[in-house]
């Protein structure tokens, strides 16, 4: 039996959804009705439903902003489907954010929403499947032979391999059936998850973690391997070496598996050390002493990923850097409170360019760093200069957090509330294109660029550009090349001029560069279209 809840003020589409739609083809459904988001919240509690179904836009609280509330607040632990009548990727991308699974627009499609009823039926299934098997699992654990395998692993990593310790060892593998570790060589990672020591389960979420990653190992790796946990509770895994070797994409593919499952099913974030070289058991010691090495630098580069040597840098982006300020105001200025916190992510790759590895001279360079934003923007005219009164306030607040995703966390909320500030104050991003348009519409036949046009609007090249995407929907060159085409099929009805001439008045030195232009947009060359006008002068 599932239950349902369906959220909208529009009293046709609720009750049509609950009388009409076909629930008993799908299973058993206990079907309730919301009129607004206040009403769904008491009834959420009272109900725990295992599926939402809310319109977006509301009277009162929208289905976004109680998506969000229930996610903050953990009431709602199901699968929800958001309805709305705009066909708007933001929407999409805020949704799915607070834990809405499928998106579907007004009208209701009755194929459409069966399909997505079924979908989320089905993570549900899958969720209590997992649940089922961790109960099972955790029956296991407290069985003899698992701990034995586990402390005769644990002695691998204590101290460095001797003719002593390789008999004992050697002994007690063949007895425990491990042999096969003596003959092959292995690599090995250890996982150790983040901010355990703040979790109020510990052992239960080591003990999670262990299930999950002994799964996904069982699933996606075909040869043998061994987990343990060490004494500072970190996972400890060892692969066996693929006869044909270890391919290291598909190692890192299958550890990214590993960090995805556990943060979707057990709810945490982990950081992974990987000793990246094949080694015998007799180099367990060196290997494992390496990796947990790695793990220490997650202070810098921040959690949740591998940290291998140099294979631990951040990425770094393909866009804009932290660094850049020019560009970074821009986006400010311009860019949606979603692409600002994708520019966020790389915090920590600016921390890392600051070599500061103490957490006081991190929050001082941090804090720094944005007053320097903050004063470039008064540099720039903008007239609200809230932060001027706030200074030490805004020092405070940094100082309260230790953590990289916590100071992260801080400058958000002053990015955006500069953003905001920003948008009120100073030209919007149609302004700028409209007017890099008019300068192109003057100047097409000279030879200009990318860099001169955004010289005259006053913004970066990089910038101009992502707005010219987001206006027309085409690039800066796209759009020069159509203004000097067209202007080209206009001159072409005009027998007083030559097609050289024609090239030269859009811009083209070159006529063949010109014809060939011409050709890829119109598909036909300049005397063919003329032609095609019926003019044969040429």
């Amino acid at each position: 039996m599932y239950k349902v809840i369906i959220v909208d003020d529009e009293i046709e589409i609720r009750e049509g959804l609950r009388t009409i739609f076909p629930w008993q083809e799908l299973g058993e459904f206990e079907v309730y009705t919301a009129e607004n988001a206040n009403h769904a919240m008491q009834m959420i509690e009272e109900v725990q439903p295992d599926i939402l179904i809310t319109d977006v836009k509301m009277n009162g609280m929208t289905g976004l902003q109680m998506l969000e509330m229930i996610q903050n607040q953990g009431l709602f632990q199901g699968r929800a489907i958001v309805i709305s009548g705009f066909d708007d990727f933001e929407y999409i991308r805020t949704a799915l954010q607070n834990g809405a699974v499928d998106y579907i627009l007004k009208p209701i499609n009755i194929e459409q929403m069966k399909q997505m009823i079924m979908k989320a039926t089905s993570q549900i299934n899958d969720e209590k499947r997992f649940k089922l098997n961790y109960e099972l699992l955790e029956s296991q654990v407290n069985q003899a032979l698992p701990q034995m395998r586990e402390e005769i692993l644990r002695e691998l990593i204590k101290a460095p391999f001797d003719s002593i310790l390789e008999a004992k060892i050697t002994y007690q593998m063949e007895t425990m059936k491990m042999g096969w570790m003596m003959s092959s060589r292995h690599c090995l990672f250890a996982i150790e998850v983040d901010d355990l020591k703040a979790s109020k389960q510990s052992e239960l979420v080591l003990f999670a973690v262990g299930n999950v990653l002994e799964q996904t190992l069982n699933e996606a790796y075909m040869q043998r391997f061994a987990m343990f946990k060490d004494r500072q509770e970190r996972w400890v895994v060892l692969l066996a070496e693929n006869e044909s070797g270890t391919d290291p994409q598909s190692l890192d593919n299958l550890i990214q598996t590993i960090i995805t499952r556990l943060n979707i099913y057990v709810k945490v974030t982990v950081t992974i050390g990987l000793y990246p070289q094949l080694v015998d058991v007799k180099h367990t010691y060196h290997a494992y002493r390496e990796a947990i090495g790695y793990l220490a630098a997650k202070a810098v580069y921040g959690g949740n990923r591998i940290l291998a040597g140099e294979t631990g840098n951040p990425a770094e982006s393909d866009a804009i850097t932290l660094d850049d300020v020019n560009v970074l105001l821009e986006l400010i200025q311009f860019g949606s409170i979603e692409e600002i916190q994708t520019e966020l992510a790389g915090y920590t790759g600016l921390v890392q360019s600051w070599s500061l590895s103490a957490v006081r001279d991190i929050q001082e360079r941090t804090f720094e760093w944005l007053l320097e934003l903050l004063n470039v923007c008064a540099e720039r005219g903008l007239r609200d200069r809230w932060w001027e009164k706030e200074i030490i306030s805004i020092w405070e607040e940094f100082e309260q957090y230790d953590t990289m995703g916590s100071l992260q966390g801080v400058l958000e909320k002053y990015l955006f509330r500069l953003s905001d500030t920003m948008k009120q104050q100073m030209p919007a991003r149609n302004q700028i294109v409209q007017e890099a348009e008019h300068y192109m519409l003057k100047h097409f036949q000279d030879n200009l660029s990318l860099q001169a046009v955004a010289d005259h609007v006053h913004v970066t090249p990089v910038w101009l550009s992502k707005l010219f995407k987001k206006e027309k929907q085409m690039t800066f060159i796209d759009y020069l090349t159509w203004i000097r085409m067209e202007r080209a099929k206009e001159l072409l009805g005009d027998t007083s001029y030559r097609i050289y001439q024609i090239a030269l008045e859009v811009g083209y030195r070159d006529r063949a560069h010109f014809a060939k232009t011409f050709k890829k947009i119109t598909g036909k060359t300049p005397k063919d279209y003329r032609n095609f006008m019926g003019i044969y002068d040429e």
